[in-house]
C-alpha cells in the first residue's frame, strides 16, 4: 500500500515506468522504515537476524534487505549475496507471518460524522460518490446477508 501511495503522491503524469516504480519503492521504503529509526536495527544485516527485525518493524525481510542497500549500509556484493541467500532460504515463504492490520481511524471518523455531526449514510455516500449500499458496506461495516432486526 505504501508503494501505491508513493505513486499517488508523486506520479500524476505517466513517465518512464521503470523510473516511477523505483521511486515508488524508495518512497515506500522511507515511509515504512525511516532511516534515523531503522539504522540501529540494520547495522549488520544477516538473514539469521532479519527475522527479529521483521517482527519489530512489521515489514518483509526482502524489504529490509532492500532498505539496507538503499541506505548504503551494505555493499552491492553483500546485497546480491543476501538476495541469493533469501531466495534459497525463504523459497517457501518468510517466517513470522505478519498480522493484517485492521484500520481503526477511518471507522472513528465515519462514526464521528454519523453520531456527532449528524450525517446520514446517504450524506456520506453522496460525499464519497458511492451508492448508499457501497458506503454502508465499506465505511460503516454493514455485513451482507441476514441481519437480526429487533423492533419494539
Amino acid at each position: 500500500l505504501a508503494h501505491e501511495l508513493g505513486h499517488m503522491v508523486m506520479h500524476s503524469i505517466p513517465d518512464d515506468e521503470t523510473k516511477q516504480e523505483e521511486e515508488a519503492y524508495r518512497f515506500a521504503s522511507a515511509f515504512l522504515m525511516p532511516a534515523n529509526e531503522i539504522r540501529a536495527h540494520l547495522t549488520a544485516p544477516k538473514l539469521s537476524n532479519l527475522g527479529r527485525v521483521k517482527a519489530f518493524w512489521k515489514v518483509s525481510i526482502k524489504s529490509l534487505i532492500y532498505r539496507s542497500h538503499e541506505m548504503k549500509l551494505i555493499t552491492d556484493q553483500q546485497y546480491k549475496n543476501l538476495l541469493v541467500g533469501y531466495s534459497k532460504v525463504f523459497k517457501d515463504g518468510e517466517p513470522y507471518a505478519l498480522p493484517i492490520e485492521q484500520p481503526t481511524r477511518l471507522r472513528e471518523i465515519v462514526r464521528f460524522h454519523l453520531e456527532t455531526l449528524g450525517y446520514s449514510i446517504k450524506d456520506l455516500a453522496d460525499l464519497l460518490c458511492l451508492s448508499q449500499d457501497e458506503a454502508e458496506r465499506s465505511y460503516v461495516g454493514a455485513n451482507k446477508g441476514l441481519r437480526l432486526v429487533v423492533s419494539n
